[in-house]
């Protein structure tokens, strides 16, 4: 089973995405390492911790997802669904999300501080994913609310501190909650590499449960600056883009109850795995056979190994070839419809999915030549983007120009004029991104054209027969929804 250990963490990483598509760009930021017991690491590089002195799974320091790989192995073995392994992998997002391994301790012990963690984590894992709790957690969670009714479960700093100073009989004692809620270690913690705040640890705190660790070493300070700030952008990303990761501050003050969160957005693309499928497919026949510049492993240069074999007494000389033939995406063209029946939240949404299955799937070379056009009744705005930097700053920064009527036909013009300068040499498609009421040129342009429609919400009557059609799914409701715990 060990070998097959990397493909088992690329499935719960895909598994984990398709139950939350919004933990696309966490799950880039924590990739996986394994970690052995005799030796520091089993990847390509030798300086990984070694978190193998408990019964430890995994644990992060805000750059990687370290996997004890002799207990992975058990859990692949015991749960080959991934269901175990998802929600180790979605504790340590939420974990560096949130901040926890960055966050000040001064105020108490840091086996509170971490046990709080551990309990806040798994408590907005079943906000987000209620499946994925293990089993009894859901119940363990109802009875400590219960306990701590004025303190929100969401916030680590304050369950922390309820935690030193609860005094109440049916409270649980701290050593059976560490065996409840925590599974993960937290040696690697940088803010807990820090002597200031990281005083030596006592039984009364926290206990000896599968959660606590020692510190294995000093941490530099820019790299624990640099990772905080990371995780800290990306969490203000997911927020302004609507993701569901920023929960009100108090569920309670917020109208509903300990156990709820209320997620607010803009209103999203919601894609059944049908339609992620249709789409999927549709993004990948776009693709061409190139080559890439990258180390090629399963072949090698013919020169040198012709030369060992007839000078060096037939030895021959092995090397990788530095460049690999591949199926991607090298050009593309994606126009949006700006007029004033199209949503501008829709457009950002659709984006993101786009942007979402093409990192999910790695369909594009690097660097690609992507034009994004808006157009109502004429070309409002062209943008090259050349990097998967590029699509992401463009939909952070949208800005809708247009709102008049729909002409589809100066788009068709304005690309054909990019193709006869010589800015598209092998374009495979055209996407639109319409409601499809609008004028359709009376002759095809020669290249692919694909028209994207929202079920329900689009317009296919004067659709002209060399135009493909591929209807999305309905978008969610722009309210306030909310998703219960308990």
């Amino acid at each position: 089973m060990g070998q097959d250990l990397p493909f088992f963490l690329n499935l719960t990483r895909k598994q984990l995405y398709r139950r939350l598509h919004a933990l696309a760009r966490p799950l880039e930021e924590l990739p996986d390492k394994l970690v052995d017991r005799h030796r520091s690491a089993i990847d390509d590089s030798d300086t990984l911790p070694d978190i193998n002195g408990s019964a430890q799974i995994c644990g992060t320091d805000g750059s990687s997802i370290y996997w004890n790989r002799s207990l992975l192995e058990k859990t692949a073995a015991s749960s080959p669904d991934t269901k175990k392994s998802e929600a180790l992998l979605l504790h340590q997002i939420i974990h560096c999300l949130f901040g926890h391994p960055f966050s000040s301790v001064y105020s108490c012990h840091p086996g509170s501080f971490r046990l709080a963690c551990d309990i806040s984590a798994w408590y907005i894992a079943g906000v987000w994913i209620p499946e994925l709790l293990p089993d009894g957690m859901a119940d363990s969670l109802k009875q400590l609310a219960s306990c701590l009714p004025d303190i929100s479960l969401y916030h680590a700093g304050e369950l922390a501190a309820a935690l030193e100073r609860e005094k109440v009989p049916s409270f649980p004692e701290l050593s059976i909650l560490t065996e409840q809620f925590s599974f993960d270690s937290h040696e690697l913690w940088p803010i807990l590499h820090s002597a200031a705040s990281a005083p030596k640890l006592s039984p009364k705190a926290g206990g000896e449960g599968k959660g606590s660790g020692g510190v294995s070493g000093p941490v530099h300070g820019n790299n624990r600056d640099s990772a905080k700030s990371r995780w800290k952008k990306l969490q203000n990303q997911l927020t302004i883009k609507g993701a569901p990761l920023s929960p009100e501050k108090n569920p309670a003050q917020a109208g509903g109850s300990m156990g709820s969160i209320s997620r607010r957005g803009h209103r999203a693309l919601t894609l059944t795995d049908t339609r992620r499928h249709d789409y999927r497919s549709l993004l990948k026949s776009l693709a061409c056979w190139g080559e890439e510049m990258k180390l090629n492993s399963s072949d090698f240069q013919y020169a040198p190994y012709l030369y060992g074999l007839e000078h060096l007494d037939g030895i021959p000389l092995m090397e990788p070839l530095e460049y690999e033939e591949t199926a991607r995406i090298r050009e593309l063209c994606i126009v949006i419809d700006t007029s004033a029946s199209c949503s501008g939240s829709l457009t950002q949404a659709f984006l993101e999915e786009t942007r979402n299955l093409i990192l999910e799937n790695d369909l594009f070379f690097h660097p690609f030549n992507l034009h994004i056009l808006q157009c109502d009744l004429a070309v409002e705005r062209d943008d090259k983007l050349t990097s998967m930097d590029d699509l992401e700053h463009y939909i952070e920064t949208l800005e809708i120009h247009g709102m008049g009527g729909t002409d589809f036909c100066p788009a068709f013009e304005h690309i054909k004029k990019l193709q006869a300068c010589g800015e598209f040499t092998d374009l495979p498609a055209i996407l639109f991104f319409t409601d499809g009421a609008g004028i359709y040129p009376s002759e095809s342009p020669g290249v692919r054209t694909i028209f994207l429609f929202l079920r329900r919400h689009y317009d296919n009557i004067d659709v002209p027969p060399w135009a493909e059609t591929l209807v999305l799914d309905e978008p969610a409701e722009d309210i306030v929804t909310e998703r219960k715990l308990l």
